[in-house]
């Protein structure tokens, strides 16, 4: 089975492309068949192993563009956004609406999103692609602790991330 892993971000750099590039050939260079989906942008991968597969622009403005994206996000077993620096990312509720896990960094408010071993994982932000691939080979080489994270992660969506449960909670504190 491929392991397929997807980035959704427009700043290469600042979201950890390079990073999550690294952690694809990692997991190729351990044996595990993996492809690496880039949406957002359309950074030099000059990767030797067609690991990646590059979507430039999305429009979420368009129902073809909502479609594919959608897509793209229900083939995927991870979101793998090794950021540098982010607030709260809206990707995290996107992905785990699908029941797709985030695998991210610890940095700015990316744990109010990601709760760890909920709904993905949040990794120091001097974490290297040896500890993104650990964190994807454990769950990828174990389809009943994969099974739970992903089902933990619809269920964190349809709890606590989409905009009824936070409308609700701000009527809360008002």
């Amino acid at each position: 089975e491929l392991c397929e892993l997807l980035f959704l971000g427009v700043a290469w750099e600042r979201k950890g492309g390079d990073i999550a590039l690294r952690t694809a050939e990692r997991l190729h260079a351990q044996g595990v068949p993996v492809r690496l989906t880039i949406v957002g942008c359309e950074p030099n991968t000059a990767s030797s192993n067609n690991l990646v597969e590059v979507h430039p622009f999305i429009s979420k403005n368009t129902t073809e563009g909502q479609q594919r994206l959608s897509g793209l996000i229900q083939r995927s077993h991870f979101l793998l956004l090794p950021t540098r620096a982010d607030c709260s990312p809206i990707v995290y509720s996107e992905s785990n609406a699908f029941g797709v896990p985030c695998i991210t960094t610890d940095v700015g408010g990316t744990t109010g999103s990601i709760r760890e071993g909920v709904n993905g994982h949040a990794l120091p932000l001097s974490a290297d692609e040896d500890a993104y691939a650990e964190v994807i080979t454990r769950y990828f080489t174990s389809p009943a602790d994969y099974r739970k994270l992903a089902l933990s992660a619809l269920a964190e969506h349809h709890d606590r991330l989409n905009w009824s449960a936070t409308g609700r909670a701000l009527l809360a504190l008002a």
